[in-house]
């Protein structure tokens, strides 16, 4: 059996901003194309609870979720 390890970045799966660009280059991206991303996943990302709520995730869930979804800064 083959075991897959998934790296971020440099640091491992350590959720950053910082360690995703650490490895942009590993996919064609320039620094500043790989921060304009960035920020778009997290602009899209950071609105979840309405996507949830929306298809019918109830409150409650949405507030226990809120405690388990990470955010990447």
């Amino acid at each position: 059996m083959v075991k897959a390890i998934c790296a971020v970045g440099a640091s491992g799966r350590f959720g950053s901003a910082e360690n995703l660009l650490s490895h942009a280059s590993r996919f064609g991206l320039k620094t500043v194309k790989a921060r304009k991303l960035i920020s778009q996943v997290q602009d899209l990302v950071s609105e979840w609870p309405s996507y949830f709520a929306r298809l019918g995730v109830g409150e409650g869930d949405i507030e226990r979720l809120h405690g388990i979804i990470p955010r990447i800064d």
